[in-house]
């Protein structure tokens, strides 16, 4: 499964992911009308789709970053966890794209004043992208396994049977 598109003409981004985190960036946007509002959307969604998949997911990324980073509740922090999630397993797939997402979030979570609100934001974002590493890495690993023993053993009844034809 190539998640960041790479090698795929098929793979992209979710259009529906990428449409709600665009509704929700310009929704955030203060003293803006009905009318600029969607012209901000179109804007984004224009800039999307002449973007390669790969960097598709990249800007999905910083959309939700956006949100999570703009947001001053809980919902921001779970924005940044849904970030820092993308951005982990975004490492694992293409480390050039992984790593400037993680470094993104980590220099975004630092342009708050007061030092609790940063410790959490890194506190979480750390936390998730690190998650999204090793459960990629791990399911990958499951995966494989479970391929090469469905192998081995389709190999060892192939054997068995050679074996009671002679």
């Amino acid at each position: 499964m190539d998640w960041c598109g790479a090698g795929s003409s098929r793979a992209s981004s979710s259009p529906s992911g990428f449409g709600i985190a665009t509704a929700l960036y310009v929704r955030g946007v203060p003293g803006l009308g009905t009318g600029p509002r969607l012209a901000g959307v179109v804007a984004l969604a224009y800039a999307f789709s002449l973007q390669d998949p790969e960097y598709r997911w990249l800007t999905l990324f910083l959309l939700v970053f956006l949100v999570g980073l703009l947001t001053r509740n809980r919902a921001g922090l779970a924005a940044l966890a849904v970030a820092g999630l993308m951005a982990g397993f975004c490492l694992l797939l293409k480390f050039s794209l992984g790593f400037s997402a993680a470094v993104d979030a980590a220099l975004g979570c630092a342009l708050v004043r007061r030092p609790q609100v940063v410790a959490a934001r890194l506190a979480v974002a750390a936390v998730t992208v690190a998650i999204g590493l090793l459960s990629g890495w791990l399911g990958a690993g499951r995966r494989s396994r479970r391929r090469r023993d469905a192998t081995l053993m389709t190999g060892l009844a192939d054997r068995r049977s050679d074996t009671l034809r002679r």
